[in-house]
């Protein structure tokens, strides 16, 4: 069970590697619909859709994913023979988890052009050296859980 999990999750970060982000019309389609959202207020009519391809998104995908990331990490810090490889993906996983949070709660001005426009060329962008870098650290850990485990 743990090395099918860490097989999916190093296939996972390897597709992620050399194809970018994944799911990235629906990265597009929710920066749209910030951006209209701080354009004409709030009250638009919601996009039954798109709200339905994020739930499934969130719930098919994202929070397994997340589950399972920290599954395998705290399987990697009880049978780890170093313990610091497994102590500094997680360090890093929290740190990730917090920056994120920081990032997102400050709100851009999306009113002006401009910001807009960077807002959704930033949304539609498929391949950035932070999420390569992060791919990388992913699947040089997960080829390390499964020398752990299989060696």
């Amino acid at each position: 069970m743990i090395l099918f999990l860490t097989v999916a999750l190093l296939s996972l970060y390897i597709l992620t590697l050399f194809y970018g982000r994944l799911f990235p019309q629906l990265r597009e389609d929710l920066a749209k619909l910030e951006i209209k959202n701080q354009r004409f207020g709030g009250g638009q009519v919601p996009d039954t859709d798109l709200a339905t391809r994020s739930l499934l998104y969130l719930l098919l995908f994202a929070l397994p994913v997340i589950f399972i990331q920290l599954f395998l990490i705290s399987v990697g810090l009880s049978h780890d023979p170093y313990f610091y490889p497994s102590a500094a993906m997680l360090a890093l996983y929290i740190t990730s988890f917090v920056i994120t949070f920081i990032k997102n709660k400050k709100k851009k001005d999306l009113t002006v052009e401009i910001n807009a426009q960077k807002y959704l060329d930033k949304a539609k962008k498929q391949h950035t050296f932070g999420n390569k870098f992060v791919a990388v650290i992913y699947i040089a850990y997960f080829v390390y859980l499964l020398w752990m485990f299989v060696g």
